[in-house]
């Protein structure tokens, strides 16, 4: 099977992106994509805007690891891409593999393996080598529910209504197990003779202590929240009871807050079930409520609210008792209704149950409250403002949030248990999942929140996979070493498609010969004592430090040495169905010289606490947990089976001041600042982009290495009126990457485009981003009270001209120090003092040989090359690309005093082509026209003058027999309808701009009867769409025109940059008092670097 080229990381992606200008086919002609560290493409010249500018963003990433009281704040890396939008996930048991699902749409990167015409709606992500093998769907598997079988197979159940060649799934059972089961079909097996006995969209899912599945609630369609009308209000089981459907008049009471209803097995067997605001316990003997909670306080918690809740884990040492813990949500079914910064905690079978409520850091709708190996929880994605939905959700948390169930000195004060960690760059909004792997870290991925995921937004859907290392991968003291006693390396195989009398029956036993390498010294029951092997680093221990104590339902602190069982659960819409950690009782510790130490741990008491099913086992030292193992516990006809795979090798001892670099496969192991050679800092060197707090700063510094740059950038945290949304930031910037320059800008305009971007206005908005931010990095003026102290942010501009000061390895033939650069396309962000750009996205304007030569030394100035690439490119197309025009010819415009209304007047010069310019009538018009036949104007009216008969004749006198071709439009409105009237038989309109807002009215006359013709022009189209290659040339030409004297320099007003300055508070003020005189009438404004 083929594997893509590595190389950046949205090449090799088999995007099929419909935008403005229609569809666009990257083709990789692979079934699996190589996305471990270092993702390569080869795109089109018009791959997306929002996808390119993602490129560049994934190389610019830094680390940064803070350090606050006593804890780490964690670490973001970006491993690969998922394939497909990872709306739901879950563990492959017994592999280090993820299946995600996702709708039926043109989102999907993935094709099928034996049909590359096809889209594949799901795929197997391997988490260790990071790529993704297509599955076959035939039914929708969008806003589905999963859960698992005894014997690991994974079950999805649900669905949505048929598109394309894809059935319904509302009813449809879904199976999936491990490749290396015996009789699987490595891919998703749907029985149509197995099915759910209702159609459910929405529903929940939960393992049973029979290892039954509970499955609850849902709709009949699609809806923004639950009705009467559509709502599903029963629940069944998998294997069904014979009663089933059964209706459930809870859900009927709870409407219509109540899709994804919150389901938790409690350590009696019965069930905890929220929805809406309302909590209770229902039993799983008489199906039947048997006890009413109280309210939670608040908003209701369900989708399109949207919460999140977890069972906390259940421990031998406080007797297993239950908590369930409910964060987050919407305030209110609002598109500008904030997030909930409120957590609710409940011991629902205590006698007297009541909440107790605590207040996050940052209010957050769409959670993924995530159990991680040190029993902590963490919790992920999400939007502090709308609702879950399409579109509905705004303003990205890109915090995670760590919250610690258990008391300490720590947790003393109200609202303490709460600690902000590092955020990602990468918004995680509607359909995002998270999920805890083998290793301890956290997998983050998707977000698709778009009705039409082909659609421009400003959240599109995403690909990106993420790993959060929390703080204890980044400790000083090694992992403790886990394996199990003889039975390593043993593995339960069984049939992967079990019908359901076998799990009525219970056949799936190894007594039946089943196992390779089964034997019935595997076999145990539950509550029944083994042993495991142990090798621990932090300091030597008695038995009594590391036997569990007597249980007291009152002890809220873990034991220093911890054995815990782990289910991830299956993740879709910040529910985790199934998800929970159980930890064991160790009885007994033998300790022998030479060997590892021995475990004696005794298995879960019964089904209630872990459901017959695989578990990541994991050991925990001082807070410090082992690489997971997998266990199963199967329940059979004379009791349970437990197996494991060889626990992965622990990471070497850390060396004070270098973390754990995670898993580089680069470097295959963690690095000491001792061995960090050449060869290593290369490859190191190559992985560059796949760290959000990047890696690569902590190996420099190990190396001895300061290269780094001080940098101010004029930039926005969010939409807004620009004199209180635009900061400066001080930051520094690493050396470029292999297809990077650094450069120091010259100059940079203000143009109106800018300003729109800045309000949020605009087309192309920027992607927010936390790129900039370093250890040192700091805001000239403090950023408001409900702010975030790091907000993603973008820098303002996009024009300038800028030096090249630093190359990387693979663009010396293409640039070099010295060599002067404009900006390729726009959105790169040009209001800075210095900046790394992918060599690919600039357009060299002055050789640095030829300078050095005398060849390249013209008279042209910084501000005339700064304002080269929009004004003058703009109107050099529309001369060229719409009508071709002899000597004699007229062009005719509107906003003729405008940049690029000055630029066709001075171009049209060099072509022999006329020009009619049209100014608006006011005060201070004569010195306009003035200046415009300075530059080269033919003639001149005022917009009062058009539609009268005597501005006809007039205009007729002027061509004479010649043709007006071309009309250039940037106002709209009526003015706009009487230009088009002059033109010539078959004339061709364009519009490049709206200044009036007012609608552009073409009558059917003009294009009946003169056959002229309307179209729209935006450079920043034009330069997606074509090669670097004719970008250069169409600079070059307008250079020629400039060099040659014919193009007068722009009239401005130029304002200092420091680039050296060190009070950026001042330097904040002139830059933003440019931005005000830009915004009042006052000129054009130039920023000019010194």
């Amino acid at each position: 099977m083929m594997v893509a080229d590595a190389g950046s990381i949205f090449e090799s992606l088999n995007l099929f992106i419909k935008g403005r200008r229609g569809a666009h086919h990257v083709d990789s002609g692979s079934s699996y994509f190589d996305g471990v560290y270092s993702l390569g493409v080869k795109h089109s010249d018009n791959f997306d805007r929002v996808f390119a500018k993602e490129e560049e963003q994934t190389q610019q990433q830094l680390t940064v690891q803070h350090q606050g009281t006593g804890q780490r704040l964690g670490q973001w890396d970006l491993v690969g891409v998922s394939g497909v939008s990872a709306m739901h996930g879950t563990l492959i048991p017994n592999t280090n593999k993820i299946v995600f699902l996702e709708k039926v749409e043109k989102s999907s990167n993935a094709y099928l393996p034996d049909d590359d015409k096809h889209y594949s709606w799901s795929v197997e992500y391997d988490v260790e080598e990071a790529i993704f093998r297509p599955l076959h769907t035939t039914t929708n598997m969008f806003c589905s529910a999963g859960g698992y079988r005894p014997d690991g197979t994974i079950v999805s159940l649900g669905g949505a209504e048929a598109q394309a060649n894809i059935v319904e799934g509302w009813n449809s059972l879904r199976f999936l197990s491990a490749c290396s089961s015996k009789e699987s079909k490595c891919d998703w097996d749907i029985r149509s003779d197995i099915t759910l006995l209702t159609g459910r969209w929405y529903p929940t899912v939960e393992a049973l202590a029979d290892g039954r599945l509970f499955i609850i609630g849902g709709a009949t369609r699609g809806a923004s929240m639950n009705s009467k009308e559509i709502g599903v209000v029963s629940w069944e089981l998998y294997p069904p009871l014979p009663s089933n459907p059964t209706y459930f008049d809870f859900l009927e009471e709870t409407m219509p807050y109540n899709l994804y209803p919150m389901a938790h097995l409690l350590p009696d067997g019965n069930l905890f079930i929220f929805a809406n605001t309302r909590a209770i316990v229902f039993s799983t003997e008489t199906w039947s409520i048997i006890k009413d909670l109280p309210d939670l306080p608040g908003p209701p918690r369900n989708y399109p609210l949207s919460g999140g809740s977890v069972l906390l884990p259940i421990r031998p040492e406080n007797n297993y008792e239950a908590e369930i813990l409910i964060c987050g949500g919407a305030t209110d079914f609002s598109s500008r209704a904030k997030g909930q910064d409120q957590c609710g905690r409940i011991k629902p079978l205590s006698d007297d149950p009541e909440w107790i409520m605590e207040d996050m850091p940052i209010g957050r709708m769409m959670p993924d409250l995530v159990i991680v190996a040190d029993g902590s929880v963490i919790i992920f994605n999400g939007a502090n403002k709308g609702t879950a939905g399409y579109g509905r959700a705004s303003e990205p948390v890109m915090h995670p949030i760590r919250y610690q169930p258990w008391d300490s000195e720590e947790t003393e004060q109200l609202n303490s248990r709460f600690t902000l960690l590092n955020p990602s760059y990468i918004p995680r909004l509607y359909h995002s999942i998270a999920m805890p792997v083998l290793d301890g870290r956290i997998l983050v991925a998707g977000s698709n929140p778009n009705a039409n995921t082909m659609d421009l937004n400003e959240y599109p859907v995403e690909y990106r996979v993420e790993m959060f290392s929390p703080g204890y991968l980044l400790a000083d003291v090694p992992r403790p070493l886990l394996k199990a006693e003889s039975t390593i390396g043993r593995t339960i195989n069984r049939p992967a498609a079990l019908s359901v009398q076998d799990l009525q029956t219970s056949k799936s036993s190894p007594e039946r010969g089943q196992g390779d390498g089964d034997t019935n010294e595997n076999v145990i029951s539950y509550d029944t004592v083994f042993e495991i092997e142990v090798e621990f680093y932090g300091g030597a221990m008695s038995e009594s430090q590391i036997i569990s104590p007597i249980a007291d339902p009152n002890n809220r602190t873990p034991s220093r040495v911890q054995v815990n069982l782990m289910n991830g659960g299956f993740s879709t819409h910040s529910t985790h169905m199934s998800h929970r950690m159980v930890g064991l009782e160790i009885v007994g510790y033998v300790q022998k010289e030479g060997e590892l130490n021995r475990l004696r741990v005794k298995g879960p008491r019964n089904g209630a606490l872990a459901p017959p099913g695989w578990y990541q086992m994991t050991v925990v030292e001082n807070g410090i947990p082992s690489e997971g193992t997998w266990q199963t516990f199967e329940m059979l006809l004379k009791g349970l089976t437990l197996a494991t795979q060889d626990a992965r090798a622990a990471f070497p001892r850390a060396v004070t001041g270098v973390r754990r670099l995670a898993t580089f496969r680069a470097i295959q192991t963690s690095v000491h600042s001792e061995q960090l050679n050449k060869t290593q800092w290369r490859n190191a060197n190559q992985l560059k982009h796949t760290s959000l707090y990047d890696s690569k700063r902590l190996m420099m510094s190990a190396s001895g290495s300061n290269d780094l740059t001080r940098a101010t950038a004029l930039v926005y945290f969010k939409y807004g009126h620009p004199s209180e949304v635009l900061k400066v930031l001080k930051h520094t910037l690493e050396p470029p990457a292999e297809d990077s320059v650094q450069v120091q800008f010259l100059a940079s305009p203000i143009n109106p485009a800018d300003i729109n971007q800045v309000e949020g206005v605009y087309p192309l908005k920027p992607a927010m981003t936390s790129q900039l931010y370093s250890s040192s990095s700091s805001f000239a003026t403090p950023l408001s009270p409900d702010s975030d102290s790091r907000p993603p942010v973008a820098v303002g501009g996009n024009e300038g001209v800028a030096k090249v000061t630093k190359v990387g390895s693979k663009v010396g033939h293409v640039l070099k120090v010295g060599d002067w650069v404009v900006m390729g396309s726009a959105g790169l962000g040009t209001w800075r003092s210095h900046g790394n750009f992918k060599a690919k996205d600039l357009t060299k304007v002055r050789s640095v040989e030829k300078m050095n030569e005398g060849a390249d030394s013209s008279d042209l100035d910084v501000v005339q090359l700064a304002t080269l690439t929009v004004n003058p490119c703009t109107a050099y197309r529309m001369l060229r690309d719409f009508k071709t025009l002899s000597p004699g010819d007229f062009v005719i415009q509107n906003g003729a005093n405008s940049g690029v209304g000055e630029a066709v007047i001075q171009l049209a010069n060099q072509l022999g082509v006329k020009t009619i310019n049209i100014i608006r009538n006011r005060p201070g018009h004569e010195e306009v026209a003035d200046r415009l036949k300075q530059l080269g104007a033919t003639h001149i009216l005022t917009d009062d003058q058009l539609g009268s008969l005597e501005t006809k004749e007039l205009v007729k006198s002027w061509t004479q027999k010649s043709q007006i071709k071309l009309g250039f439009n940037c106002v709209g409105g009526k003015p706009t309808t009487e230009m088009a009237r002059m033109l010539s038989k078959n004339g061709h309109l364009i519009t490049y701009g709206a200044m009036s807002r007012q609608p552009l009215i073409l009558p059917a006359s003009l294009q009946i009867f003169k056959n002229v013709h309307a179209s729209g022009f935006w450079l920043t189209a034009w330069n997606d769409e074509h090669s670097s290659e004719e970008r250069q040339e169409m600079i070059d030409n307008v250079l020629d025109v400039m060099k040659k004297g014919q193009f007068t320099e722009i009239k401005c007003s130029r304002n200092q940059w420091s680039v050296t300055t060190s009070d950026t508070t001042t330097l904040e003020e002139r830059l933003l008092e440019a931005i005000k005189n830009a915004t009042s009438g006052q000129g054009k404004q130039v920023f000019v670097m010194e």
